[in-house]
């Protein structure tokens, strides 16, 4: 009785510390990580975690990077750590028009619900911070408003109730100047006065309502997608980020392909020198999500490895997914692809793969015409994987100078050719099993003659599965 009682209980014991602590363990972030960004977020961590006072961060890297991977996993990442994160992604709030109200909605709605709830309240009262961003808005509003638009304005822009000393500073001026010149100074005054006094207090306190009882007093705002918006918006965002709310406590990071943005903002603004960045105008810190043809090979030798290999074209080593996974690793870093596009091509060999489960294919083969398809003719040497070189022309072209030939003194011109040519690309494709050869009969075959066959539709029927695989696929 006692053994079984013993026998029983432990295993029960492991079962149930098993369920608890693997509910307790947070999922790792980086679990999908293929470019090695793991150590980079937790150095970048360790820098967040070093400011006190305000800071404007990019993080650049160029289009299809895994900059959104990046955000999203080290943004988890930060959290873990303590930090309070808010995520923007910039292309999504391009439709309000206004990177003020883009800021302060992401920044309410990470609110507790009942600090949430005050803060909607303030904004429906009218008073606090919502007034402050209206005065702000109507200020700028103002500022390009023509003469039949700046009717009432004023008023608005003393709302507050509070007797305004605006009056008394363009009471001289108004009397010379025209009504639209004195709307626009009171706007810019407001302004000034809203960036400068209002706005500090009501994003201090927006600040606490965040961050109260999490044991830090950072905000860190991670904004996505900047270089994908309309310019105007892009502008008005890093404007408004560097004039508006910058306020100690508050950190933003630009995760952005700088390049890009240079030249939105060179079309707007005209060109500048070459020592001279518009970021430079907003950005404190200039960081990088580093590029290496190591990290990037990886990166696709870790995607092909998981492909769905149904029935593979030979028995050997040369056709099995090991090997088309170490030619996407040689392959990926001399085709200059970003990881986006290498995704994409890979995505069409995992979609003929699992669509044709049955039928006999050759994995690397699929591999190097996928990528080949990518890049411009020429680019990608055809000596990463030689049997690529066994078309129908080959066949055609030893066949012409046969015809041609005196055929009592060369006879075996196909013969040599053939041989020679497996010699030198293909010797591995002499290994596989008689039925992919695609041989009229059951006859036995000399090598050189198996290849001639098999030449037929070797390419041709590998590029079909690739292109029926891109036609099921909405890339």
């Amino acid at each position: 009785m006692l053994c079984r009682t013993k026998s029983f209980r432990f295993p029960l014991i492991a079962l149930i510390k098993e369920f608890f602590v693997s509910d307790s363990i947070p999922p790792n972030p980086w679990k999908d990580d293929l470019l090695g960004y793991a150590a980079l977020g937790e150095t970048y961590t360790n820098l967040i975690q070093s400011i006190d006072d305000s800071k404007v961060i990019s993080i650049e890297a160029g289009f299809g990077r895994g900059k959104t991977f990046f955000r999203e996993a080290w943004a988890s990442q930060l959290r873990e750590a303590g930090e309070v994160v808010i995520e923007i992604d910039a292309q999504k709030s391009d439709h309000s028009g206004d990177p003020v109200v883009t800021f302060l909605a992401a920044l309410m709605d990470a609110l507790e619900p009942k600090e949430k709830s005050q803060w909607t309240q303030a904004i429906a009262k009218g008073t606090g911070l919502a007034l402050g961003t209206a005065k702000l808005l109507a200020s700028i509003a103002a500022r390009k408003a023509g003469e039949e638009a700046v009717d009432g304005i004023e008023t608005w822009l003393k709302s507050d109730g509070e007797e305004s000393k605006l009056d008394e500073i363009v009471a001289d001026f108004s009397e010379e100047a025209s009504k639209t010149l004195t709307a626009q100074l009171t706007a810019q005054i407001a302004a000034e006065r809203v960036r400068t006094q209002e706005m500090p207090t009501q994003m201090k306190a927006l600040r606490e309502a965040l961050t109260k009882g999490k044991g830090t007093n950072r905000v860190v705002i991670l904004i996505d997608e900047l270089d994908r918006c309309h310019p105007e918006y892009a502008i008005s965002l890093l404007e408004a980020m560097k004039l508006v709310f910058n306020q100690d406590g508050y950190v933003f990071v630009l995760i952005v392909n700088a390049d890009h943005l240079e030249r939105l903002a060179g079309s707007r603004f005209g060109a500048v020198t070459e020592d001279e960045r518009y970021l430079d105008k907003f950005v404190d810190i200039r960081l990088q999500l580093p590029k290496s043809d190591e990290t990037i090979g990886q990166a696709a030798f870790e995607l092909v490895s998981k492909l769905p290999l149904g029935v593979p074209f030979g028995d050997g080593q040369d056709f099995t997914l090991e090997r088309a996974a170490e030619l996407a690793k040689e392959l990926a870093p001399v085709s200059k692809l970003t990881m986006r596009q290498i995704k994409r091509l890979l995505l069409k060999v995992e979609v003929a793969l699992r669509c044709y489960q049955e039928v006999p294919l050759d994995a690397p083969l699929l591999v190097f015409m996928a990528f080949q398809e990518e890049v411009l003719p020429g680019e990608l040497s055809q000596e990463f994987l030689p049997r690529v070189r066994l078309s129908k022309k080959v066949v055609d072209d030893l066949q012409a100078r046969q015809e041609k030939a005196d055929p009592m003194r060369d006879e075996k011109i196909m013969e040599r050719g053939l041989t020679d040519f497996i010699r030198k690309n293909c010797i591995e494709l002499l290994k596989l099993p008689d039925d992919r050869y695609g041989l009229p009969d059951n006859k036995n075959y000399y090598d050189w003659a198996k290849i001639m066959f098999l030449a037929e539709n070797y390419l041709k029927s590998h590029q079909d599965v690739l292109n029926a695989a891109h036609q099921l696929s909405a890339e």
